[in-house]
């Protein structure tokens, strides 16, 4: 990934109170770098464009070291002064903040993709649309689940799930599926197949991963479930599903 020629690129970085892009001078870590943040050693994931829109500046993806000792690289300019863009709340403002703060996101097109695990013979489904590609090598995605929702600590014990990307079409599905609290009679009637593993795998999908669980990090609220695909498969060429401003639609 090239920088675009101001000498600057982004750091995108997970912790456990939530992520922050900052400004970091000079080019980018290499994908696989160890670096430290602070007290945290975190590992280059990715290095890609920048997620804000209009910015040429090439961005690296930072999360939680698998703690393996390896030492920082002495090439990924870590110590630099960042500029970070987070926002600090003053407490009587963190009501408003927040709605805003939903609000805001909420204008911002995500996907839709339905996680399922199947726990000996109870099966779970959560519509998430924080689902990312991570790393290509080893082939890591991650999303993030509620700390309330039912499925959050069945993912955990399972090890593993099943992701369905949701094609255009689908709206009913994501729906469904907007929180994993649904009574077994709630799965009737849905054309699905057991993966590998067990989880279902949607019918009429864009496609399909199986994942076993790597690591997971808390982020307050919720938790960030990093992945490893094991599984591939696409189905056909569609519209994907996308929700926008609290309602799903093909594009």
């Amino acid at each position: 990934m090239r920088t675009d020629g101001t000498g600057e690129h982004l750091v995108f970085v997970w912790s456990p109170a939530g992520y922050t892009i900052e400004v970091r001078a000079g080019g980018p870590p290499r994908p696989g770098a160890s670096v430290d943040e602070g007290d945290r050693r975190q590992r280059v994931t990715k290095v890609a464009a920048s997620p804000l829109p209009g910015d040429s500046r090439a961005c690296a993806y930072l999360l939680p070291a698998d703690g393996n000792g390896d030492a920082p690289d002495a090439t990924a300019h870590v110590h630099e002064a960042p500029m970070t863009i987070a926002v600090a709340l003053a407490p009587e403002s963190e009501a408003h903040a927040t709605d805003d703060f939903l609000t805001l996101l909420g204008r911002y097109p995500e996907g839709a993709s339905v996680v399922t695990v199947d726990a000996d013979g109870r099966r779970f489904g959560l519509t998430v649309g924080s689902l990312v590609s991570l790393s290509l090598d080893p082939p890591l995605v991650g999303f993030t689940v509620p700390n309330d929702e039912a499925i959050h600590e069945v993912l955990s014990l399972a090890g593993g799930c099943a992701i369905s990307i949701l094609a255009g079409g689908q709206e009913w599905l994501a729906a469904q599926f907007e929180t994993s609290e649904r009574p077994i009679a709630m799965w009737h009637g849905l054309a699905a197949e057991p993966g590998a593993a067990g989880a279902p795998l949607f019918v009429g999908a864009l496609g399909w991963l199986e994942c076993s669980l790597v690591e997971t990090t808390d982020l307050g609220s919720d938790t960030l479930f990093v992945c490893e695909v094991r599984e591939l498969e696409t189905s056909r060429e569609a519209p994907a599903l996308l929700r926008h401003d609290g309602r799903y639609g093909p594009v």
